[in-house]
């Protein structure tokens, strides 16, 4: 039996419970580099700083 997994089923079911817990989702090409409200300079860069030391200041 061969069980096939979707990108799509992985990636939206965290969102989802995220999302429950009142997490602000936001897309991939809202915040890529270059967009008008990009966090983060490549796309090379996992750890998103600002919101990171904004987490870690409340």
């Amino acid at each position: 039996m061969k069980i096939s997994f979707y990108k799509s089923l992985v990636e939206e079911a965290p969102l989802s419970w995220f999302d429950e817990l009142g997490y602000a989702i936001s897309n991939w090409p809202e915040i890529a580099p270059g967009e008008l409200f990009a966090e983060r300079e490549s796309n090379e860069e996992v750890i998103l700083a600002r919101r990171l030391r904004d987490a870690i200041a409340c």
